[in-house]
């Protein structure tokens, strides 16, 4: 909470991160709010990371979400054969399964 709530960013500039973060589309707009409604998706703020650890063989992805007095997390770490992709539906898994 502590992006929400300013202590990350301060007062300053709290307002325009959170904007940014529900503003993301394209490669990046996956995850956690796409677990969630097309109309509640918009007021949701992302933050999703991917990368692969080419010495493990593994992709780490990792996805971000803020929503009205809620966040969550979920962290990946799994085989690279398997794609960036199925980091994308651990996170969208994990997701519906914490807000039902």
């Amino acid at each position: 909470m502590c992006i929400a709530d300013g202590r990350a960013a301060g007062p300053k500039w709290t307002k325009w991160l959170l904007n940014e973060m529900r503003a993301v589309r394209g490669v990046g707009d996956f995850g956690i709010r796409k677990a969630f409604p097309v109309s509640t998706q918009k007021n949701i703020a992302i933050k999703n990371g991917w990368v692969t650890r080419d010495a493990l063989g593994e992709w780490h992805v990792n996805c971000l979400a803020i929503g009205d007095g809620w966040t969550m997390g979920v962290m990946t770490r799994y085989p690279v054969s398997l794609g960036y992709e199925y980091g994308a539906r651990i996170c969208q898994n994990v997701a519906r399964q914490l807000k039902s």
